[in-house]
């Protein structure tokens, strides 16, 4: 059953908000923070596009699939399309995608759509997620998968923060960073041959110290 969170757009942004606090400033501006001035921004499952707010002019195109918030967003003059990111066939036109708290509502083929947009981006794919807390009460989780269900996608089990930070790792990100119980992860060029080929020949181990080095929390 849809969560009340996914009801309405404003509801959901004032929950954002009330749940992230100034935390959600600090994760849009980390993400711009790799955005350069006449890039091109996708944003998946970008929900009331409130990034392209946060953006400095760049064109920018958001894709969901809940017609109450991307009703809210075009209200709001943004860019935001109803679209399927699954289906989605135009990745190489943009230089810069975002995928903010979108992998755990596809899961299980969340993998499906990391390495599509990786290998068909032009410059930097950004990927943000929430993280599970095993230590967190059963009822406290049950809870949070309730609010969490958009209604569309069937809410599953998530990774917790190791597990994440281990899948991030399998595709040599240049950083991983921790803001408000989320871990982000910042990949550059990861779609031409010479840095494919470059993170395919190092080691595990060697993958994870290079990013695990760059683990910040802020």
């Amino acid at each position: 059953m849809r969560s009340p969170l996914y009801r309405s757009g404003l509801l959901f942004r004032a929950a954002m908000h009330l749940l992230h606090g100034p935390g959600l400033d600090r994760k849009y501006a980390h993400i711009c923070s790799f955005i350069s001035p006449g890039d091109r921004v996708l944003d998946l499952g970008c929900g009331t596009g409130t990034l392209q707010s946060h953006l400095k002019g760049n064109y920018y195109l958001g894709l969901e699939m809940n017609d109450d918030f991307v009703a809210y967003a075009k209200k709001k003059g943004r860019n935001v399309l109803k679209q399927n990111v699954l289906g989605f066939g135009r990745f190489s036109d943009f230089d810069v995608c975002v995928m903010m708290d979108v992998l755990h509502h596809v899961n299980p083929r969340h993998v499906e759509l990391v390495e599509k947009v990786l290998a068909s981006v032009r410059k930097i794919v950004i990927i943000s997620e929430p993280f599970d807390m095993p230590n967190r009460h059963g009822a406290l989780r049950r809870m949070a998968r309730v609010l969490d269900d958009d209604g569309i996608n069937a809410s599953r089990e998530w990774m917790d923060k190791e597990s994440l930070i281990r899948f991030y790792e399998k595709y040599g990100p240049e950083r991983i960073d921790e803001i408000s119980s989320s871990m982000i992860a910042v990949y550059r060029n990861w779609g031409s041959q010479k840095d494919r080929g470059a993170i395919s020949g190092l080691p595990v181990g060697n993958r994870a110290q290079k990013s695990i080095k760059n683990l910040k929390r802020a």
